[in-house]
């Protein structure tokens, strides 16, 4: 619903739009005029049609709304990977204006990355999908009328199936650093399936040691889980003295390497190696999922390979 008012002697209209308290002038002082003006704002705003005009939006102050707005949704991590990725294509294709990106501009963009190698097409994928979600905002803050990648596609990926680790490879990496800082980290990794960004956030006031379960306050998904804790895991949590905050520099993946001698591993491998052995042993897909924090199912199922056994037993119980 919109008001009009006057302020000085030229009437005004007032109105909200996506929670935003919308202040514009009539440009008039005929009272009879406004009221008119009045209802053709009221007409846009009941079918959806935003009657502020688009105006030139400068990129940067709108990556820095973007980002703000993408506070209460999004990791610290993630909001930073946004920022330079829109950072870097609007300083590369000298940008200025939101609506000067364009399908061809980011296309070039991609294709001058990708053909110095500098990235692949998982990472050309990521681009896409955040400026697509960039504009989305833009369009919602009425900076631009429409999306000018509304129909570019992404790359095709071959899928291939996550990197885990045996378990004897997993006694090797542990017994290299049963004595390194790093060691209680990677055991909650293992253990637990947690992604870096939660065990280091995690609190004591998180581990319940009597009904033997940590919560993740806030996964990935912007949902909490609750994960039991391992026969194994639960010696190290007792003793109190895992010093999470310890770990939190960019340093730790480069340590881990080199105190395990192997630079083919990341602290994705660790949630990758739980969940590949929760289901070569038999744990249904959903609830892995669950384990792990997914907002879908369909990313969990790149798992459902090593349940092969599994399937083939169950069929073996078909009786008909």
């Amino acid at each position: 619903m919109a008001s009009i008012y006057l302020r000085g002697n030229i009437w005004w209209v007032s109105y909200y739009e996506s929670g935003r308290l919308i202040q514009k002038s009539l440009k008039t002082r005929d009272p009879k005029v406004a009221k008119y003006k009045r209802n053709e704002f009221e007409n846009k705003l009941s079918i959806g049609d935003s009657p502020l005009p688009t105006k030139n939006a400068l990129i940067n102050e709108a990556i820095l709304e973007y980002s703000e707005d993408s506070r209460h949704r999004k990791t610290p991590k993630t909001i930073a990977d946004d920022q330079s990725r829109l950072k870097s294509f609007s300083t590369t294709m000298g940008l200025t204006f939101v609506n000067q990106i364009t399908e061809q501009g980011l296309s070039t963009f991609i294709q001058n990355k990708l053909d110095s190698e500098k990235i692949n097409h998982t990472t050309a994928n990521h681009i896409i999908k955040t400026v697509k979600a960039f504009l989305s905002f833009c369009i919602r803050k009425r900076l631009i009328h429409s999306s000018p990648l509304a129909y570019m596609k992404k790359y095709k990926v071959e899928r291939k199936p996550p990197r885990y680790l045996s378990k004897k490879e997993i006694e090797n990496i542990l017994d290299s650093i049963r004595k390194h800082e790093l060691y209680p980290l990677v055991m909650v990794a293992l253990y637990t399936g947690m992604r870096y960004g939660e065990i280091i956030n995690i609190k004591w006031k998180d581990i319940d040691l009597e009904n033997n379960t940590i919560t993740v306050p806030k996964s990935k998904s912007g949902r909490f889980r609750v994960i039991p804790i391992h026969d194994r895991l639960k010696p190290l949590l007792t003793k109190n003295t895992i010093p999470f905050k310890m770990m939190v520099n960019y340093r730790a993946l480069r340590s881990l390497q080199a105190a395990t001698g192997r630079k083919d591993i990341g602290w994705h491998t660790f949630r990758h190696t739980f969940a590949s052995h929760l289901v070569m042993n038999g744990v249904d897909i959903v609830t892995v999922s669950k384990l792990l924090g997914h907002s879908r199912i369909e990313t969990t199922v790149i798992y459902s390979h090593l349940s092969d056994g599994h399937v083939r037993d169950s069929i073996d119980k078909l009786k008909i």
